[in-house]
């Protein structure tokens, strides 16, 4: 049987057992298009190359060991995918310009006939539709359109439920034909309606505009006939031809996939080649060292294949190996958490958060207390005595507190334990054994 006609559950099954051959005919079936697809949404061709770089030598390496069964179609979009969420998170929107690499159509994958004559500007047209829509969505679009993927192929690559897709590309395809046919109207219909002229001006296309073009449309019959002269979007959108990469890439990179594939045959640790045999052009760089995804751990079973947007084997490496920019971020984060339980410790260690939460100050009144010195003393003053002397109390005022250390203002010489005591500085006082008069004041009855 000839190896075009092979389908590829058969092909994948062979490149398992170590037919070189077998891989080559799925690597040349899908390669185009998977690039085609990342360039579509990257708008950048070497980082287009890296992502189908890294996602077909996982896919193999997935094949020679045994770890999948999902079908080789899904398995390599949804690691093309995965690897595409990785690199482009972050990165600033590319201009949505019309490359003439993307609006190549073929007429023999038309399903409606369209004059020859007309088939290049409409490519144009419905390249830019699908432009307008976000990158999410339009590789929901091209999984459907261009790689004839029904819902339940579109969710195993994506990660998400057949229903979701469902919901999501019906909403989808409306937007697409709606941004299609307002941009026919706009360049063809203009001369068969003139209020559709009156309407457009001179103004250039934007959202606004398509919105108010496509209510024009839906009750103005001139121009339901002439959108009706024109296929649909989702048929111009499907001839679209895959964009070529670069001469001598395609062959370069299954030169550095087999190579990896015959090194891990021989025990060497799995990695993609830094050195092909074939260089790529010196104006590029080498795909496998400029990514960080190039020498990419092996494919992991078919249970995890499509569970979330990770590339790693495990957590750590998902969280600061493959994780762009978090690893960092997390580092910063950490830090500064030290730093605030630091800052907190050693507050609570100088008694700041002690007692009902009011600063001690130095102006602070004493109140009578037991104070533990050299002698005891229970007194309404703060001045230290020599003797304990008998006082009388107001009435309703405690005698004798719970033994406690006296606050001392923030200018007092700190009174040191002797028999002697020291006086304060902001109180002068004899140190002597005379004992201190009671209060003259008489108390009341």
């Amino acid at each position: 049987m000839n190896a075009q006609e092979r389908s590829d559950e058969e092909l994948a099954r062979e490149a398992g057992g170590g037919d070189e051959a077998a891989f080559v005919e799925l690597y040349r079936r899908y390669f185009p298009r998977v690039y085609d697809l990342a360039l579509r949404l990257t708008r950048d061709r070497e980082t287009a190359a890296a992502a189908a770089q890294a996602s077909f030598y996982r896919v193999h390496h997935a094949l020679l060991s045994g770890e999948t069964e999902a079908p080789f179609k899904s398995q390599v979009f949804g690691l093309a995918h995965r690897d595409l969420a990785e690199r482009m998170r972050g990165r600033p929107s590319q201009a949505q310009e019309v490359e003439e690499a993307f609006a190549t159509a073929d007429p023999a994958l038309l399903a409606t006939e369209v004059p020859a004559a007309d088939l290049p500007d409409l490519a144009k047209l419905a390249w830019q539709g699908a432009s307008d829509l976000k990158a999410d969505e339009y590789e929901l679009l091209d999984l459907s359109v261009r790689q004839q993927m029904d819902a339940g192929e579109a969710a195993a690559v994506l990660g998400t439920r057949p229903e979701a897709i469902e919901r999501k590309l019906g909403r989808i395809h409306d937007l697409f034909e709606e941004s299609f046919s307002s941009l026919v109207l706009l360049n063809r219909g203009r001369q068969d309606c003139v209020d559709l002229d009156f309407l457009v001006g001179d103004e250039q296309y934007s959202p606004a505009m398509r919105r108010r073009i496509i209510q024009h449309l839906r009750g103005c019959e001139s121009c339901k006939t002439t959108r009706r002269r024109y296929p649909p979007a989702s048929d111009l959108l499907a001839s679209l031809t895959p964009a070529p990469a670069p001469a001598g890439w395609q062959e370069t990179i299954l030169v550095r996939l087999l190579e990896a594939a015959r090194t891990r045959t021989t025990g060497v640790a799995p990695a993609v080649p830094a050195g092909p045999v074939e260089a790529i052009p010196t104006s590029r760089p080498d795909f496998a060292s400029s990514s960080r995804h190039g020498a990419a751990p092996p494919v992991r079973p078919a249970s995890e294949m499509f569970g979330g947007w990770g590339g790693g084997d495990t957590w750590l490496s998902g969280l600061f190996g493959l994780g762009g920019d978090r690893g960092p971020l997390l580092v910063v984060l950490g830090a500064a958490l030290l730093v605030v339980v630091i800052a907190i410790t050693a507050l609570c260690s100088v008694g700041v958060f002690d007692g009902d939460g009011e600063p001690a100050t130095g102006t602070e009144t004493p109140t009578p207390t037991a104070t533990t010195t050299g002698t005891t003393t229970t007194t309404p003053t703060a001045t230290p005595t020599g003797t304990p002397t008998p006082t009388e109390v107001l009435p309703g005022t405690p005698t004798e507190s719970p033994p406690t250390e006296t606050p001392v203002p923030a200018t007092a010489t700190p009174v040191p334990a002797t028999d002697t005591p020291v006086p304060p500085t902001d109180t002068p006082a004899p140190a002597t054994d005379t004992p201190v008069p009671p209060p003259t004041d008489t108390p009341p009855p």
